[in-house]
């Protein structure tokens, strides 16, 4: 979309997420795409939802942030406003109060705040991610007919634990957006009611950010194999395989969550993520130890951690369901200690020569306002159905994981 001719204003941007902000020490895809949109020349609001009192009890990430709410601040380029409001829905809870959400979803959507009607009816291009700002389509719809209106699949909602009924909600709202961009092609099952506006937008990276960090954090620790991030994550991965591989330093950064105390186990806080480049780019191995969860496949193509991994040239251990059809990736199934004894050794010794080939920003942005223009972004229709014949999970345990390091020379 090209700049407006009025005085040569910028075209607006508004990108809404129910989890992060660019303010966050974490930093998801959902916040690049933001910067990406800056870059691209459009004057971008960063809205971030589903902030209460009830956040806090749940310790989210953004609860330092409260004093800094319903207000407009800038970030570079960006301007964030986060929506916090006297309740949100959720999931958690006995069926009684999964089933009192229900109603509070169309209140939630509808709660009265004239700056974010401001930002919903100036923006041309708006991208709803994935999570509890679909409540808001209609709004959006209402405030603003004319928006390019984007549904960013970055997880399937019912792997991230949202209340089932946002599922019934986008099918419901389907006609509001103009298409729908998933991260991975295995979550085009739960959009086979919108096929033709469904499309492939891959994850991406900026390689520049990857640049420099050459001391290393682990001198005089031999292998290394690190892991980074909270989603899924699978402690018990770690007291089975630390103890098997005691010559193997596990750096473990940014879990959220506490585990026993092994010798060769570092447990890192949270870092903000240039912080976190040196020790991906110096490990031997990096790993994605997710624990199983509903619908989870779509992870091999949409894992921001793989994705560096694998720029970065460092082979991956990461359960079966994750490896996808990517060399250098070596599966296990969750506690099972020979498979993740297995996966380990052959990661370990894994020789990643060639780079990856991943996407940049620049050319998400590209492919999520128009993506039909874009022969990558084709789903096929056996995705669709669910039928992943010759690379489901269940090919690839068979397999041990031998196949995800059989071609070393492959791009990923």
């Amino acid at each position: 979309m090209p700049l407006d001719d009025r005085g040569g204003a910028k075209p607006k941007a508004l990108v809404i997420s129910s989890v992060h902000d660019p303010r966050m020490k974490r930093r998801g895809s959902i916040q690049a795409i933001a910067d990406a949109l800056g870059r691209k020349g459009y004057d971008t609001t960063f809205l971030s939802i589903r902030f209460s009192p009830f956040s806090l009890l749940k310790h989210d990430l953004r609860a330092s942030l409260w004093d800094r709410a319903n207000r407009i601040e800038a970030v570079g380029d960006l301007k964030c406003y986060l929506w916090r409001t006297p309740f949100h829905p959720f999931t958690s809870g006995s069926a009684l109060t999964r089933a009192a959400m229900v109603p509070l979803h169309g209140l939630y959507g509808g709660w009265f705040n004239r700056e974010i009607d401001q930002m919903i009816g100036e923006a041309q291009v708006i991208i709803i991610e994935s999570g509890l700002g679909v409540a808001l389509a209609p709004r959006v719809r209402s405030l603003n007919p004319g928006a390019l209106l984007v549904y960013r699949g970055a997880d399937t909602l019912d792997t991230i634990g949202a209340h089932p009924y946002l599922q019934a909600l986008l099918e419901r709202h389907s006609e509001l957006f103009d298409h729908f961009c998933l991260l991975g092609r295995r979550m085009a099952p739960q959009f086979s009611w919108a096929r033709e506006r469904t499309f492939y937008v891959a994850q991406a990276l900026d390689p520049a950010d990857f640049e420099g960090a050459e001391a290393s954090p682990y001198d005089g620790l031999g292998p290394v194999a690190v892991s980074v991030g909270s989603m899924l994550f699978d402690a018990d991965f770690f007291s089975i395989a630390a103890p098997m591989f005691p010559h193997v330093h596990f750096v473990v950064i940014g879990c959220g969550q506490s585990m026993a105390s092994i010798a060769n186990v570092s447990l890192l806080p949270e870092m903000a993520f240039k912080k976190t480049i040196p020790y991906l780019k110096h490990a031997t191995v990096g790993l994605a130890p997710y624990r199983e969860a509903v619908s989870a496949a779509y992870l091999a193509e949409s894992s921001l951690k793989l994705t560096q991994y694998a720029h970065l040239r460092r082979p991956a251990v990461c359960p079966h369901f994750a490896v996808g059809e990517f060399p250098h990736r070596f599966g296990y199934t969750p506690a099972n200690p020979d498979e993740i004894r297995a996966a380990l050794a052959q990661a370990l010794e894994d020789k990643f020569i060639t780079p990856s080939n991943v996407l940049s920003w620049s050319d998400v942005i590209d492919r999520m306002l128009e993506p039909a223009r874009y022969p990558d972004t084709s789903i096929a229709d056996a995705y669709f159905s669910g039928d992943f014949t010759g690379n489901s999970a269940a090919g690839f345990a068979s397999a041990g994981g031998a196949r995800a390091g059989a071609s070393t020379a492959a791009q990923c």
